[in-house]
């Protein structure tokens, strides 16, 4: 199923260099399952950066937000296009930041849906907010 977490573990064996023997290891990793065609914006990328920048950065930037770190949101394009299950996953730590971004993508037009083998089907994102600072 399209946006199903699915959890690998792979058991093998390495030759270690220094006793010559074969040490057991395991490699656990997650893959989601996404669609050939991904939802978007309608109008693409430039749209969506000015739809966010007007309606949600410019605003916490005016109330002189105070990112401590960076937030994550989480939300649903459903088949019809519209966004669902709306959810702050990590704060920035600035309440009004977290509730801005969630309100905009709350009440953000629709999507082009996804699809997959022809069929539309839903997608989960997640957007992140704040400083963006790092490697």
């Amino acid at each position: 199923v399209l946006g199903t977490v699915v959890n690998i573990t792979i058991h093998y064996k390495y030759k270690n260099s220094v006793t010559n023997q074969l040490d057991p290891r395991k490699l656990d990793f997650a893959a989601t399952l996404i669609p050939q065609t991904e939802a978007y914006f309608d109008g693409g990328q430039p749209v969506l950066k000015a739809y966010l920048k007007e309606n949600a950065i410019d605003k916490m930037v005016a109330a002189g937000c105070k990112f401590l770190k960076n937030g994550m949101v989480r939300f649903t394009v459903k088949e019809n296009g519209t966004i669902d299950n709306v959810k702050v996953h990590m704060s920035s730590e600035d309440a009004f930041a977290d509730k801005t971004i969630e309100d905009v993508i709350k009440n953000m037009p629709s999507w082009v849906p996804a699809t997959s083998d022809g069929v539309v089907v839903k997608q989960d994102f997640e957007f992140v907010v704040g400083p963006l600072n790092g490697c």
